[in-house]
């Protein structure tokens, strides 16, 4: 799970997702499909392009494009998810594959064409997530200050008692 856990945090301020899959490891793609099903039906990631990269395309008996697309359940018909078969490895001397520098371009495309909104979007996202955080603290604080003031009033009823 690990770092999982946070990307929900994360989603208010996103334009786009770039979902990546070890297209060599069959056995974790129900793990991915679950993963990627939770990601995409997230409110805030709604709505939003969705680029899959299919791993480790450079390993034998990997998924194609097709295979993995058809194992995560993915619209492939959808004008905001595209996927791509990658290699992020890049040998000494490399360059890096020409389906990440794809990838990228089309999710700068897709993101470009919904800007207005995505922009406008994003930008109450991130001012709804700071209100909530103020009031957090404001919660937080009020409480701190209770317990003070209950500690302050036992410390004075017990000065009372002793005087």
């Amino acid at each position: 799970a690990g770092i999982r856990t946070y990307w929900s945090t994360y989603f208010d301020d996103i334009h786009g997702v770039i979902f990546c899959v070890d297209a060599s490891d069959q056995d974790r793609l129900e793990e991915s499909k679950k993963h990627f099903a939770e990601v995409a039906a997230a409110e805030k990631v709604q709505g939003k392009p969705i680029a899959i990269f299919c791993n480790k395309q450079d390993l034998k008996n990997c998924l194609s494009a097709a295979e993995v697309a058809l194992a995560l359940g993915v619209d492939v018909d959808s004008d905001l998810v595209k996927v791509f078969t990658t290699t992020a490895l890049v040998k000494e001397g490399g360059s890096i594959d020409p389906n990440i520098i794809e990838g990228m371009a089309w999710m700068c495309g897709a993101v470009d064409k919904q800007m207005p909104s995505l922009g406008e979007r994003v930008k109450s996202d991130i001012e709804s997530r700071k209100e909530a955080e103020k009031k957090i603290k404001a919660e937080k604080r009020r409480a701190v200050e209770e317990r003070k003031k209950a500690e302050a009033e036992k410390a004075a009823s017990k000065q009372e008692i002793k005087s």
